[in-house]
């Protein structure tokens, strides 16, 4: 809340204030009548009902109102129940706060006295019946523990009540001042009792509710008065409880380590007996022996039982204490959290509590150790149980026992009477051990769950606190803004970081060191300069293995990866110094904080040095970027310019950032540690923008299809305005929070590189063996084409006629595995890179929920509050909205992603065929969008009950304008469940004719044969004729005329066509090939030649096929096919042929004839 809205919230309560005091004046010059009571406002109830001269909307309106009356009068007896309660604390505090100091005195020293008598009581040896009384007391106390316990965590739900009493106490009483004065005034327009039936009901409801609110606003101004002295005394019972409890907790652990200590002797006592027993009967008979080992054993294991009893107790009193701590460090910060703004101060008390926090990972290892713990003794005294029922009851059976001994030994001697003594008294021993674990387990079992209660309690306190300091942290400013006091700042933070007494700390220390430990000096040395020396071998190395990549013969998969650690080889050097220097600073025996501070910035440096030094490696001419992973050579230029200056400027002023961001200085934490910090975010962007935008002509012009062009917007958010973002947010005093941010991307930055990286490198794998593997396939064919040639030859030569050559069946499709492949690396990587940038991210979603305060509009519900009769609004905060993008953000990158996912990984591996896939994953594509809009617009409060007005106009608007865009889609998805026409059908609409392609929501896509993409409405594909040749069965028959020429022998011709189709490879058996002599034709014999084929894509091909060989084998046969022959007849006439001839040349015929005559045409002599 603003300055400003509580200046306006004071002024608009102190006018309802006035105006309640003059209401109330008024009011009490003028006498009340009585106040109807439950018994007479039943009795009114009734007489409506039984007057018939009242319309029902009457008697419904005075019921109602009377009702009203009912539950008003019902809330004025607990009011003033409240008040009468209010009243008596107020007056009794005093008397009540000095009694419960008289008894925290009291507890307190009885806590001392306690942990006196505990001591001596340890120390002090007792007899076994006291020890017995000691374990009855033992529980007695435990229970009373327990119900101190729960009576603490009442009173710290008590104080939480309280605390909000402070905040919600104050606004009700101006709320019920302002109805008091509303039912004033409504009760001023009824000069007296009212005769009409309605209005006498409301005049009797308003004459309640005014009751009601005095007695209301007399109790929450004696709740207001006495909130400070019930803070007090609910202050001072908790600590009276905690002192109890704390007190209780120490005679109980006391107890528990004595009778715990007491199982311990009596299992070591137990232990002693049976080894005794064991040596006694060691080398006598074999099964006695046996026997005697076993219970060896289980004496060990009662004494390991009994041993952890004491342990089990102190981990369960430790984990209770550190729980109760954590809980009032929650309820601290929850008591900050609920101020309207917090400063620097809070800040601080909360980030202290933070780091004196212990961390869940820790808190949780602890609960699964304690879990399998409790599962194991859990096991074991199940195992002694199970023992115990399977040994004899009453005697022991030798013959029985014996007998089955020698079923796996039969050489086993019987028992001498004094073997079945001894055996009678190892089965009572063992009986007695089994029992003895059996009680132990149980116990520890109990102890265990104990603790495991209490880790749980202390684990979900610890996540309560974690999670609210995630919340509010990131939003408490830390340093002052930026001010004209921040120069004065810097020059003193400087001048002190770097003072001569600072500089002779280090000296000093770096001498006393490398002097402490140069034998590790001097490893770091060599190791060092062998590195150093051998960088110009390494880069020759590395340009070696550029020449071999590409070629298929010299290539490998592992050139990548040896390059890889190349680089990280050459940018050691540099790193291991600094590293050698953090660890020596990390050494001394005493530190002090700026050299705590050095140790930091020298092992960051050392870090971050290594990284920029092994990417300007693999960034060298002929190194991985350009060789292996094809980097444009103009991006990686630019980077590798600019990296010559980033890469000293980053180091110094990170390693400066380092090594002043935990000094508790003044001016070098607020001054000088943020200039750097601003100073190095400023670098990052400005190192951003020179790569990205500085040169973007050069860069584009290389990366119009790259990742960098397509997202240069978003890698300039992250590069550039991230950056710069955090240089502002710490500018306004939001040092640790802009630290934060920055190490956030900054390790964003990193894992995108290594990401990079890795998927470069297997990538680069893929293609290598796709290309042996078709280098390999290459060779194999040469072969066998080789082959096949010498065998075709020697065939000719002994006259044998040659066999086609066999199909290979077995060849590997590498384009399709290649591209698979790569599916399933793209996102296997994007799923990684995922989840690995959702645990860098995650632990700072929790304080996004700051959002969930600013409200950005309220969405009426249509309900009715039953107290208040008023509607019921829904906020909607900036929260909702932030969800809402996300909901649908995530919902266009799993329709556009995810059935993509599920066809290759799922519908491709259960063999479904592509028709049933495309309709799976479009359907799943229409429905993740459908389900994500509903969600993403409820969460923005707009439900389908405030949307059904809306759904009604488009609906008129759908059914003028947009009818055939809705046909369409509706006949789309009447196509995708009914399947008429499926994705790889060959289809045949009207004219147009082609493979289904694609089925999208308006149109199909037709691909046809000559390649192009014709795109049918869906409406076109329901309503018109279709056929489908591939739609139950892909067979389909093949019709080619062939003539011959008249003359021929047609049973001949028929035979030989007929043996020529069916060895045609794609020709089906059945249904059986036909040649049928169809005609007599003009010039030739028809015969129609009738195959069926597997595919409808075979029949163009096999169209080419069956004319070839038909032809091929007619031709060999000497049976001639014919061409359309004319024979021309000329019918002498009464010209002369010399006129006629003229006149034939005169005349310019249209069209010629060509024809072949078969005989030369008869002239006749004219008469």
């Amino acid at each position: 809340m603003t300055v400003l809205t509580r200046k306006l919230y004071i002024l608009l309560s102190t006018i309802i204030l006035i105006a309640c005091s003059f209401n109330l004046a008024s009011a009490q010059q003028t006498p009340q009548a009585p106040l109807l009571s439950v018994s007479e406002i039943d009795t009114r109830i009734t007489n409506l009902k039984d007057n018939s001269e009242l319309t029902e909307e009457q008697i419904k309106a005075a019921t109602e109102l009377y009702q009203e009356a009912k539950r008003r009068l019902e809330a004025s007896v607990a009011a003033k129940e409240q008040k009468v309660q209010f009243e008596s604390e107020l007056a009794n505090a005093p008397k009540t706060l000095q009694t419960l100091e008289a008894e925290i005195q009291i507890a307190n020293q009885a806590l001392a006295e306690t942990s006196k008598e505990d001591e001596a009581l340890s120390t002090e040896s007792m007899r076994q019946e006291d020890l017995l009384a000691l374990e009855q007391e033992l529980v007695q106390k435990e229970s009373e523990l327990r119900t101190i316990r729960a009576e603490l965590e009442g009173y710290r739900d008590s104080l939480q009540a309280i605390t909000n009493r402070q905040t919600n106490a104050p606004r009700e009483l101006v709320d019920a001042r302002a109805e008091l004065a509303k039912i004033t005034a409504a009760l001023s327009e009824f000069s007296a009792d009212s005769e009409d039936v309605v209005g006498a009901a409301r005049q009797a409801n308003l004459r309640i509710r005014n009751n009601y609110r005095r007695l209301q606003i007399a109790a929450l101004e004696l709740e207001i008065a006495g909130q400070s002295n019930r803070l007090e005394i609910m202050t001072a019972r908790q600590n009276l409880a905690d002192l109890k409890a704390r007190a209780l907790s120490l005679e109980v652990q006391a107890m528990q380590e004595l009778t715990g200590q007491r199982r311990l002797n009596e299992a070591l006592q137990l232990q002693e007996s049976v080894k005794v027993q064991s040596e006694l009967y060691a080398g006598q008979h074999p099964i006695l022996t046996n026997i005697s080992e076993q219970n060896v054993q289980l004496a060990e294991q009662a004494r390991l039982l009994a041993s952890t009893k004491a342990n089990i107790s102190r981990n369960t009193a430790t984990t209770r204490s550190r729980h109760d701590q954590v809980l009032e460090d929650l309820n601290v910060a929850k008591q900050l959290s609920r101020l309207e703004s917090l400063d620097r101060n809070a800040g601080a008390t909360l980030r202290r509590l933070g780091n004196q926090l212990e961390s869940v990972p820790s808190i949780r290892s602890s609960v699964k150790q304690t879990q399998s713990e409790l599962i194991d003794a859990t096991r074991q005294r199940l195992i002694a149980l199970e023992a115990l029922r399977d040994l004899p009851i009453g005697r022991v059976d030798p013959q029985q026992i014996l007998k089955r001994a020698r079923q796996a030994d039969a050489t086993i001697a019987d028992f001498t009477p004094e073997d079945i003594t001894a055996l009678e008294s190892l089965y009572n021993s063992k009986r007695i051990l089994l029992r003895r674990i059996q009680t132990e387990g149980l116990a520890r079992v109990s102890d265990l769950e104990t603790l495991q209660k209490a880790q749980k309690d202390y684990l979900g306190a610890t996540e309560e606190l974690q999670s609210l300091l995630d919340e509010k942290l990131l939003w408490i400013p830390s340093v002052p803004a930026i001010g004209l006091d921040w120069a004065p700042k810097i020059v003193k933070g400087s001048l002190e970081l770097f003072s001569a007494e600072h500089l002779t700390l280090m000296t000093n220390t770096l001498i006393t060191q490398l002097s402490r430990f140069w034998p590790l000096v001097l490893v770091f040395g060599v190791i060092i300069l062998v590195l150093y020396r051998s960088r110009t071998g390494l880069v020759e190395e590395i340009r070696e293995r550029a020449k071999k990549v590409g070629r298929v013969q010299q290539d490998s998969a592992w050139h990548t990866p040896t390059v890889i650690g190349i680089g990280f080889l050459i940018a050691a050097p540099l790193p291991l110094f600094l590293l050698l220097l953090g660890g020596l600073m990390a050494l001394v025996e005493v530190p002090d904080p700026f050299i705590e501070g050095l140790e930091d910035a020298f092992f960051f440096v050392a870090l971050l040095s290594f990284i920029f030094l092994t990417w300007r490696a693999w960034d060298r001419e002929k190194s991985l970027f350009s060789a292996h992973f094809k980097m444009p050579n103009d991006l990686r230029k630019a980077v590798n310019k600019e990296l010559r200056w980033f890469i000293p400027v980053m180091g110094v002023s990170s390693g400066l950032l380092a090594l002043t961001t935990d000094m508790d200085t003044t001016d070098i934490y607020e001054g000088f540690s943020l200039f750097v910090f601003i100073f190095t975010a400023l670098t990052l962007a400005f190192f951003g923008f020179k790569v990205i935008w500085w040169d973007r002509k050069l860069v584009k012009a290389q990366t119009d299809e790259g990742f960098l062009s397509r997202h240069r917007l978003l890698v300039s958010a992250i590069m550039i305005a991230g950056p710069i973002a955090a240089a502002g947010v710490a500018a306004a005093g939001y040092y640790e929070t802009a630290d934060e941010l920055l190490w956030r991307f900054f390790t964003s930055s990193v894992l995108l590189l290594m990401t990079y990286i890795v998927w470069g490198t297997i990538r680069r794998m893929i293609v290598v063996a796709q290309r042996q593997l078709k280098y390999r396939q290459a060779l194999e064919r040469r072969d066998a084409a080789i082959k096949a040639r010498r065998e075709k030859e020697a065939a000719e030569e002994r006259g044998e006629e040659v066999a086609p050559p066999p199909l290979d069946t077995k060849e590997i499709d590498v384009s399709t595995l290649t591209r698979q492949s790569s599916q399933l690396l793209n996102t296997i990587i994007i799923i990684a890179f995922t989840v690995f940038m959702w645990m860098n991210w995650s632990s700072l979603v929790p304080a996004l929920s700051i959002f969930d305060s600013i409200e950005v509009w309220t969405i009426n519900t249509g309900d009715i509050d039953a107290a208040t009769q008023q509607p019921i609004e829904l906020p909607i905060t900036m929260w909702n909205i932030l969800q809402s993008l996300f909901i649908l953000g995530l919902t266009f990158i799993s329709a556009r992603n995810l059935p993509g996912f599920l066809e290759i990984f799922v519908l491709n591996k259960l063999g479904v065929n592509p028709g049933t896939r495309y309709a799976v994953v479009t359907i799943l594509g229409y429905t993740i969008v459908a389900v994500g809009v509903i969600m993403g617009f409820n969460r923005m409060g707009f439900e389908w009950s405030q949307l059904k007005f809306v759904a009604a106009g488009l609906s008129v608007g759908i059914g003028f304008g947009l009818q055939k865009i809705i046909a369409n889609f509706v006949s789309g998805l009447i196509i995708l469940f009914e399947r008429p026409i499926r994705i790889g059908d060959y289809v045949t609409i009207g004219e147009q004719s082609g493979t289904v392609s694609r089925i999208k929501i308006r149109a199909t896509t037709l691909s046809d044969l000559d390649n192009r993409e014709i795109l049918i409405p869906n409406e076109a594909l329901i309503s018109e004729r279709v056929t489908n040749w591939t739609l139950s069965n892909s067979v389909t028959r093949l019709v080619v005329s062939v003539g011959i020429a008249y003359g021929s022998d047609t049973e001949k011709a028929r035979t030989l066509i007929l043996d020529t189709v069916k060895a045609l490879p794609k020709v089906l058996e059945t249904p059986a090939p036909q040649v049928l002599f169809m005609g007599f034709g003009d010039s030739s014999l028809n015969f129609q030649i009738r195959v069926f084929l597997r595919a409808f894509d075979d029949r163009v091909p096999m169209t080419h096929t069956i004319h070839t060989e038909v032809n091929k084998t007619l031709a060999k046969a000497g049976i001639s096919i014919p061409f359309p022959q004319v024979d021309l007849n000329i019918v002498s006439q009464n010209i002369p042929l010399q006129i006629a001839s003229q006149q034939m040349a005169k005349s310019k015929p249209r069209a010629t004839a060509k024809a072949k005559p078969k005989s030369k045409p008869e002239t006749k002599p004219s008469k």
